[in-house]
């Protein structure tokens, strides 16, 4: 019989939710980029784009402290 140890799960669910921060970060760079270099906005609205750029910006000061 083989064991599964209790960590395992706690694992993936770790690597899935970092997987998902990660693709919510991409999404946000893009949209920011978009807007500013095109003017293309594809934000729903003026919430959801303020969300997206202090995500944006507290991931950066994350990575950088």
């Amino acid at each position: 019989m083989i064991w599964k140890t209790p960590s395992a799960g706690y694992k993936d669910a770790q690597i899935e939710w970092a997987s998902a921060e990660d693709l919510l970060l991409i999404l946000a760079q893009e949209l920011i980029r978009l807007k500013e270099e095109t003017g293309m906005n594809l934000f729903w609205d003026e919430t959801e784009e303020r969300f997206l750029r202090d995500y944006k910006e507290d991931a950066g000061t994350a990575v950088q402290s």
